[in-house]
This record gives C-alpha cells, structure tokens and sequence, in this order.
C-alpha cells in the first residue's frame, strides 16, 4: 500500500468494472500503475500531500471518484469536453482543497494540474502516472519526519 493512502476499495471487481466500463466509453487504457493504485486505494480517502514543482506549491487532497458519487470520472470528463478547453487526452485523475484538477493524458501519460482561472495552460506536475504516485508517496514520507 503507499504511503499516502488510508483504505482499501470497498470492492475491488466493482472498481476494476469501473475502469473498464471509463476504458470502453472513452476509447482509453488505464495506465498500469493507475489500475494498481485504484485497486488498493478508497479514491476519497487519502492523506494530504504538498509538493513543490518548479516554486509552485501543490497538494492533493482527493483522488478522482472513478464510481458515480457527487463529483466522478464521467461527470468531470464529459464537462472537460462539452467545455473545450482542455485537450480529448486529458481524464481527471485527483484535486487540490481549491478546486483545482490534476489530469493523466491518455496519449502520453503525462500529469498535469489545470488551474480554473487559467484552464488553458496546465502546469506539467510528472512525466508520468508512476512519477505522480511516488511523488505523492514521497510528499508524505517527507511530513511524516
């Protein structure tokens, strides 16, 4: 389990049919340390994670609801494209306490923080969903000195 995590999915098979079915709807593959970390983590229940990238300081609060809750995968993905200002390739993937939004692109598998009052030029975060994850485990390995 990683450091920044609290608690196991309540249901492991409906999370990996949540994936599938946000795979088959989006034309989409979840990247294999995306599909790790959501079938051994509750995606509203981690610790709090600060990191600074480039002299901004960024937290995580939440991960993306994948399952329908008030704010979820699908809801936030189909808003992104009904909107346009992000590109196709972008899927929410965790928030900030602000409201601001992390996304993994599906084409490069790059993290970015998207920020409301400037949607249009999102802040690369990681080079990758597996550099997101260890940058959230190290954040936490970090304040727990």
């Amino acid at each position: 389990m990683h450091r920044f995590t609290t608690a196991p999915p309540k249901n492991a098979a409906e999370t990996e049919a949540a994936i599938k079915h946000l795979e088959e709807k989006y034309g989409i593959r979840f990247p294999e340390a995306l599909r790790k970390l959501y079938a051994e983590c509750e995606t509203g229940r981690i610790k709090l994670c600060v990191f600074d990238i480039g002299g901004v300081v960024c937290e995580v609060c939440k991960l993306t609801h994948l399952k329908p809750d008030i704010l979820h995968f699908e809801k936030i993905a189909d808003w992104d494209r009904a909107d346009g200002f992000l590109p196709d390739t972008f899927y929410p993937l965790a928030a900030d306490r602000g409201g601001d939004t992390y996304y993994w692109d599906s084409a490069s598998e790059k993290v970015y923080l998207s920020f409301p009052d400037d949607i249009e030029h999102p802040l690369l975060i990681a080079n990758s969903t597996s550099e997101f994850i260890a940058l959230l485990d190290k954040s936490v390995a970090e304040a727990d000195k």
